[in-house]
């Protein structure tokens, strides 16, 4: 809006004359409100019944008093109301009376107002400026700090990913440590349970050899004991013979007959007390071997057992064979093998010369006993021929009863490897087992299941084995 050469617009211009223009709107509404009342002009007759007064409605005043001399002399009257020149300021009583210079004082206010709000929007701006400085350097050092922290903090994580990298190694260490220390301890318990087991067997064993023994000992004391009664009884019949003798001369061959048949019944237990001797050794010897130097076993009769030209020392084969047998004890097995197991056969058949007495139908009816007898005997010795053609051993088995035409396990092409025996009617297998056992000098290894059997071929000091355990080594099963 312009008023002859002044130019009215702006903030600033609108600021200078607001309060003319609030004038002019009050002047308007008194003039509607008199009585009659007043001309107002046609632009301001929609602001009359306004309570507040708008941006727009000033422009609309503005533009009224710039365009209508005779309301804006109507306004200026208005003036002369006390205190409204103060109200309106230079700026507006100029506008609204405009006495020569008035657009040149009314430009000047204009440019001091548009100065100082330019010098005030400059402070605002620089106050702006400085507040966005210090926002910006706070800014900045809040992001120094946080910079700052997140390094402290890249610096803290890196070296606790670093400890946590070392920890995480040595504890994978350790646990490979503690994993192959657990192996070893494994292993370590394992042999240490197999040695237990063995132990255990052993102790098991040694516990029934030695009851085996007191046993046979105890009975042998009891047929010492018997033969020497009978002895004594002898001595005395021979005694009361020589006392009752007549001095006549009697028949040729009637005292020396007599004298030769008691001195056959004083040999024929001289003998058996030698014979008895060698079981009492026997048994000592597998009770305490440190008491064997101390039981020489000598004949009741000890003078008749030294007379001159005498060898005491010459005994029976099988007396001889049964002292050899005393002092055999059981082959010792490697570290680490088992009594039951397959390898303990297979390391026991392996020895020179090494003999194997099998319980025959305790085997072939324990494996086979869906079979025919003469199919399990023929089956029993085939494996122990492989055995005996493999090893170099030499089996023995041992059927109880004759052997049958039908039934005959003839010794042909491998089967001549192993020896196979019957016993007669009256007689087991397992007293031929045990005889054998004790008569053999070389290595002995036993196969049975029956108690009798291995109990007293450890007597004999033989190695046992069950009949599983030898038909594993030999690669056979049941069917």
């Amino acid at each position: 809006m312009t008023s002859g050469g002044l130019d009215l617009t702006g903030p600033e211009a609108d600021q200078l004359l607001r309060p003319a223009a609030e004038l002019a709107i009050e002047v308007a509404q008194a003039s509607a409100r008199q009585q009659p009342p007043l001309d107002v002009p046609r632009a301001l007759r929609p602001l009359l019944g306004h309570a507040r007064v708008t941006r727009a409605a000033l422009a609309t005043a503005r533009r009224v008093v710039e365009a209508d001399p005779e309301f804006r002399a109507r306004v200026a009257t208005a003036l002369e109301v006390a205190g409204a020149e103060t109200a309106l300021g230079p700026a507006g009583v100029l506008w609204l009376r405009r006495p020569d210079g008035w657009e040149a004082e009314l430009g000047s206010l204009l440019d001091q107002a548009r100065a100082t709000a330019a010098a005030e929007e400059e402070r605002t701006l620089e106050r702006s400026a400085q507040r966005r400085l210090r926002h910006a350097e706070q800014a900045r050092e809040r992001a120094e700090r946080a910079a700052e922290e997140a390094r402290t903090s890249s610096e803290t994580a890196k070296a606790d990913l670093q400890e946590e990298r070392r920890l995480r190694r040595l504890a994978e260490e350790a646990a490979a440590r503690a994993a192959r220390q657990v192996a070893a301890l494994d292993d370590q318990l394992a042999s240490a349970r197999r040695r237990a087991d063995a132990a255990t067997a052993q102790v098991a064993a040694r516990g029934e050899a030695e009851a085996a023994a007191q046993a046979d000992l105890a009975a042998a004391e009891g047929d010492l004991a018997e033969l020497r009664e009978q002895v004594a009884a002898l001595r005395h019949a021979l005694a009361e013979r020589q006392a009752a003798a007549v001095p006549e001369p009697p028949p040729a061959a009637s005292p020396l007959g007599n004298l030769r048949a008691v001195g056959e019944a004083v040999a024929d237990a001289s003998a058996a007390a030698v014979a008895l001797g060698a079981a009492l050794g026997r048994a000592a010897a597998a009770l305490d071997p440190a008491e064997v130097k101390k039981e020489v076993a000598q004949p009741p009769d000890r003078e008749g057992a030294h007379r001159p030209g005498v060898q005491t020392s010459t005994h029976p084969r099988w007396v001889r064979n049964q002292r050899r047998a005393a002092r055999r004890r059981p082959v010792r097995l490697p570290p680490f093998v088992l009594d039951d197991s397959p390898e303990a056969v297979v390391h026991l058949v392996s020895l020179p010369n090494v003999v194997v007495l099998v319980d025959g139908y305790n085997a072939t009816l324990s494996t086979w006993p869906d079979l025919p007898l003469p199919e399990q005997r023929l089956r029993l010795i085939d494996a122990l021929a492989e055995l005996a053609a493999r090893t170099g051993a030499r089996p023995e088995v041992v059927f109880d009863g004759a052997e049958t035409v039908a039934g005959s396990a003839t010794a042909t092409g491998a089967r001549s490897l192993v020896k196979v025996s019957f016993t007669a009617h009256d007689v087991e297998a397992d007293d031929v087992l045990i005889a054998r056992a004790r008569a053999l000098p070389q290595p002995v290894v036993v196969a049975s299941n029956d108690r009798r059997v291995r109990d007293g071929a450890r007597s004999a000091g033989a190695n046992v084995v069950g009949i599983d355990q030898l038909l594993a080594a030999l690669r056979r099963r049941g069917t």
